[in-house]
């Protein structure tokens, strides 16, 4: 998890905590084609198939939407 940037790391907090691409982006101040993007990247960075896994990927990873630990 450390090679992603702040802004991914944000991204993923924001998956951990279920939140729909609309929500992201109304809480990254950003549009919801540009979540839906940014949510691919990431997913193809973490080496997964879908949201909930990369999720769960952060969950193990410890990162929450409180921050990391």
């Amino acid at each position: 998890m450390e090679s992603l940037s702040t802004q991914q790391r944000q991204l993923l907090r924001h998956l951990v905590a279920g939140m729909s691409n609309a929500g992201i982006a109304r809480s990254m101040h950003l549009s919801e084609g540009t979540v839906k993007a940014y949510v691919s990247r990431l997913m193809s960075v973490l080496k997964v198939d879908n949201r909930t896994q990369a999720a769960i990927l952060g969950h193990q990873a410890g990162l929450t939407s409180a921050g990391e630990p």
